[in-house]
């Protein structure tokens, strides 16, 4: 779930072909990102981080400055840490 997409992505190659389409119709880049504010939950199986992120993209050249808030959760699977669900939303205040 990303607040700047206009529709629910529903699998990692929908993720993957949104971001492309970005690079390659927008020259979208990533110019930063800080991570503040981190917390991790567990709850046997299952791991939820919340952060606050400040990005800076560019899109055509031009970069902007985003604050979001992100929480993604994860599951235990086989030894390893499996991200299962992303959410990242505007930062309000």
């Amino acid at each position: 779930m990303f607040h700047s997409a206009p529709q629910r992505l529903n699998s990692r190659a929908e993720y993957e072909a949104m971001w492309q389409g970005w690079e390659s119709e927008n020259g979208f880049a990533v110019e930063s990102c800080v991570s503040t504010d981190r917390m991790l939950q567990l709850a046997g199986n299952v791991a939820i981080f919340t952060h606050s992120v400040e990005t800076v993209a560019s899109f055509d050249g031009v970069a902007e400055p985003q604050h979001e808030r992100e929480t993604i959760v994860l599951e235990l699977r086989e030894g390893q840490w499996l991200a299962i669900h992303e959410h990242l939303s505007a930062l309000t205040s």
